[in-house]
């Protein structure tokens, strides 16, 4: 008898149809008269094949029987043993691309269908997929793209580009505002869920077609619409997330941490949607290489620049213009990107202003404007390395003075205000991509960001006797006469300038399709100087010198400085335990160093979701958070005097735990119900004290402010619901949230629990946009929500809520034991676009707050009398058409 090596060579006729391959071999060694034995457990061995060969060897046909089946068979004496094959695994990895402009695509999702293992790409475009050897089929989708789908066989490490291809019609639908849909059915979300983490992804080109104000399509106003998040009238008083303040918020502005996102005191964020290729928000589930922030994350990515072709836009606006041009400096190899944005209605506001309280007998006018300029360089130094520089400089200028004169029986007064806000943000990096190998990526990030904030009250009355005067001489020669006789003036400065160096260190490994882990390493440091200079004098004849004034506004150079040095590093590993459940673990460690206090925070995160029908999905999440900074505002309009100071050893670090869940249900194709609850609780937040007099600081002594300043912690809770649905070319959603958040501070409300600031029991929000055709679009938006609380104030002059620097007595038993009027309004825009060969027109006109629901934005009582007193009410916007028209090119 032959041996079975021998035997293997044979060439012999053999034919089988449909049967098992266990069967197929079966046969085959009766016909060869060799034994064989099979190992428990092996794949495929139930698989159905059909074969036929004419004169072919043993050894051809067996293994043609056992292609894709992972069983393998070896020789044992004189038979076949058939064992598990031992597959090699190799990493497919690579980067996904614009085919049209080059641009790296963050969030990418690739799945081998074969193996149903998949993976999305990183914040850089990058990704790695570890599959065994064999055939391969990738399919490769992101929002607004075509479908991209690879085959293959995977011999060996494979490096891949992607280019996917726009899908413009996509583009023309989108749901609106709110909508949260799984990356599986996201052709048509504005915002959407990542498989991988609980973050809400907002691609900035459906941001556009959303309701806006003054024609400037925004990112955080469109976040707005999210649950769970609320803000003053028409977006003053800033983001504030799950009963969370508003410095409470880590604004990441291409990994750059911005101290404040806000133009026009919120009616607009810094972040121009022109430069912007995408955001991510995350109000729960947080990663752990997130840190120093309790309530949300809002990753801001901009665009990098086309390596192919010149492409740009202008854009006029209600309120701003813009432009924007990018294009290679090397095709392929390097890129540029430069957008600009300001407001052109200043000289209007200033004549207005001026007429207007020309008409009440005063001098003087308001002046406001802002402005943005973003810069990106992009250079490919090798296929495995990228590096960028960004730079981004904006800033607010208001300015509002008045004057006028008033006489007695005995005085001729001159009396004069100024009101000045200035506030400003400088951001730069520089950033290094670099692929080790397939399955690890690193980026090396060096930052500066730069935040200054000045407001300054100047009021001045001079008083001088009818008598004194001259009946030749003008009032506006006083000072330079010797007959003054009383002057009454005061003024007040709040600044607060925070600059920060950093370095980062962030790796993504891919060791398994199952296994994505991130891990590295933070380094900022910190320059604090809040100041807060007031003074208030009267002089008369005798002690009055003028110069005295000057001095003391030289003297407001002065500063105090404090230094503060953070470190963090962490791990996390995204977890696909199966083809249903999900897991997020991870760990951040920081540490905090300011003068002579060293704080220290371990912080666990945990996201699970489980899959638990095809139409059901539950999810949990707790984490902690930490915060060495705090950012003190005075209570109440929303307008605050913001200081950013560093914890200290009186007042703690903040920190908070969070604990969420709920459940995702599709109700039909084309509905769905999302339903989530929360509970958070904070520690050591910091508030200013009861009656805090601003006019007694003194800087001169060392950290001046923690003298004004109480400790207390807060407790949210929440649940929130949405529903969202898509029907004949249209989407509509709601969500509604109710939730309850208070405060406890010693010595505030005496130690008694009263309602933050910005808590509002109930709110409603609604979405809907019609697509008429490819080219035009209608969207509206609307909201209702429960007044804010707020403690009422009494006054014989008017409350300025900017400043709220004035006299006045607190009327409430408690604080924030008032709530304004319910907040309400809609908004409808008209979206139309023209494409051409070479670029393309775009026009937008809206209505904001189409039925002109004045919103309330402070109450205060003004005393008329001893015995009379008037409920004044500060409103915010009316009725405001507008229109924005953008011609691009490409």
């Amino acid at each position: 008898m032959l041996t079975a090596q021998d035997f293997l060579a044979q060439k012999i006729d053999f034919n089988v149809q449909n049967i098992s391959i266990k069967e197929a071999i079966l046969k085959l060694s009766e016909i060869a008269e060799i034994n064989v034995s099979f190992a428990s457990r092996l794949k495929n061995i139930d698989k159905k094949i059909s074969v036929q060969f004419e004169q072919n060897s043993i050894r051809d046909i067996l293994n043609h029987c056992l292609t894709d089946s992972q069983i393998r068979y070896k020789v044992q004496g004189n038979g076949l043993v058939f064992l598990k094959k031992q597959l090699k695994k190799y990493s497919i990895s690579g980067y996904v691309i614009d085919a049209q402009s080059g641009e790296r695509l963050i969030g990418a999702h690739i799945i081998d269908l074969l193996s149903g293992k998949g993976i999305a790409s990183n914040e850089y475009g990058f990704f790695s997929l570890t599959l065994l050897e064999g055939n391969y089929h990738l399919s490769i989708s992101y929002l607004g793209y075509n479908l991209f789908q690879n085959k293959g066989t995977l011999e060996k490490n494979l490096p891949l580009k992607i280019e996917l291809k726009p899908n413009l019609t996509l583009q023309e639908v989108v749901v609106t505002p709110g909508s949260i849909l799984e990356p599986d059915n996201n052709k048509q979300a504005l915002f959407y869920r990542s498989n991988q983490a609980a973050g809400i992804t907002i691609p900035t080109k459906a941001v556009t077609q959303t309701p806006s104000l003054g024609g400037e399509s925004d990112i955080i106003r469109a976040t707005y619409q999210l649950a769970g998040i609320t803000t003053g009238a028409d977006g003053l008083g800033g983001m504030h997330v799950r009963g969370g303040e508003v410095d409470q918020n880590l604004i990441l502005f291409d990994g750059v941490p911005v101290y404040n996102p806000s133009h026009t005191l919120g009616l607009f964020s810094i972040f121009n949607t022109d430069a912007i290729k995408q955001t991510t928000f995350h109000k729960q589930g947080f990663s752990a290489r997130y840190g120093g922030r309790l309530s949300s994350v809002l990753d801001v990515r901009t665009k990098e620049g086309n390596l192919n072709d010149y492409e740009g836009g202008l854009s006029i606006g209600t309120f701003a213009s813009k432009i924007n041009i990018e294009g290679p400096l090397q095709k392929q190899k390097s890129s540029f990107l430069l957008s600009f944005r300001r407001t052109h209605l200043d000289k209007f506001i200033f004549n207005q202003t001026d007429r207007s309280k020309a008409g009440e007998g005063e001098g003087g006018g308001i002046n406001y404007y802002f402005y943005d300029f973003n810069g990106k360089l992009q250079f490919q130094l090798s296929e495995r390395d990228r590096i960028y520089f960004s730079f981004y400089k904006g800033a607010d200028d208001f300015k509002d003075n008045g004057s006028y004169f008033w006489e007695d029986e005995d005085y001729i007064v001159d009396e004069s205000s100024l009101v000045t806000n200035k506030w400003g943000n400088t951001i730069s990096a520089f950033r290094w991509n670099h692929q080790f190998n397939p399955k690890l990526f690193s980026n090396t990030t060096l930052t500066y960001s730069q935040f200054n904030y000045d407001s300054f009250n100047a009021y001045e009355q001079i008083y001088v006797e009818l008598e004194e005067l001259e009946e030749d001489e003008e009032i506006e020669d006083f000072e330079d006469e010797d007959y003054y006789v009383y002057t009454d003036s005061e003024f007040i400065n709040f600044r607060s300038n925070i600059t920060e160096w950093a370095a980062k260190l962030d790796f993504d490994y891919v060791p398994i399709p199952n296994h994505f882990i991130k891990f590295g390493g933070h380094l900022n440091y910190r320059i604090f100087k809040p100041l807060i200079y007031s003074y208030d004098f009267d002089l008369d004849e005798e002690d009055y010198d003028y110069d005295d004034y000057e001095d003391i506004v030289e003297g407001f150079e002065e500063s105090y400085t404090i230094d503060a040095l953070e470190t963090s590093s962490y791990i996390e590993d995204l977890w696909q335990i199966s083809d249903k459940l999900n897991l997020n673990i991870g760990l951040n460690f920081s540490t905090f160093r300011s003068e002579d206090n060293t704080f220290l925070s371990l912080q666990p995160r945990l996201f699970v979701k489980y899959k638990l029908t095809p139409q059901t999905t539950l999810f949990g999440t707790v984490s902690k958070m930490n915060q060495f900074i705090h950012l003190l505002s005075t209570f109440g309009a929303g307008f605050p005097n913001d200081l950013w100071v560093p914890a200290t050893d009186n007042f703690k670090p903040q920190n908070a735990w969070q604990f969420a869940g709920g459940i995702y249900q599709r109700l039909s194709d084309n509905w769905r119900l999302d339903l989530e609850l929360y509970h958070k609780q904070m520690n050591n937040l910091v508030a200013y004290a009861e009656n805090v007099d601003f006019t007694s600081i003194d800087d001169n002594e060392d950290n001046f402010w923690e003298y004004e300043i109480v400790s207390g912690r807060g407790k949210s809770n929440g649940v929130e619901v949405g529903i969202l649905g898509s029907f004949h070319s249209s989407n509509l959603h709601f969500n509604y949230t109710w939730s309850k958040s208070d405060r406890v501070f010693d010595g505030i409300n005496q130690g008694i629990a009263f309602p933050f600031s910005f808590d509002r029991p109930h709110t409603l929000k609604f979405n809907y946009i019609r697509n008429i055709n490819p080219n035009l679009s209608i969207s509206i938006g609307g909201l209702w929500s429960k007044g804010r609380p707020i403690t009422l104030l009494s006054s014989e002059l008017a409350i300025n809520p900017i400043d709220q620097i004035t006299d006045a007595t607190v009327i409430s038993k408690n604080t924030n034991d008032y709530r304004l009027p319910d907040n309400h309004r809609v908004d409808i825009n008209m979206n139309w676009k023209k494409p051409t060969k070479w670029g393309g027109h775009n026009l937008s006109i809206g209505i904001y707050n189409i039925y002109n629901r004045r919103n309330i934005v402070y109450q205060y009582n003004e005393i008329i009398d001893n015995n009379n007193t008037s409920t004044e009410s500060i409103r915010l916007l009316p009725i405001l058409p507008s229109f924005s028209y953008r011609i691009y090119f490409k």
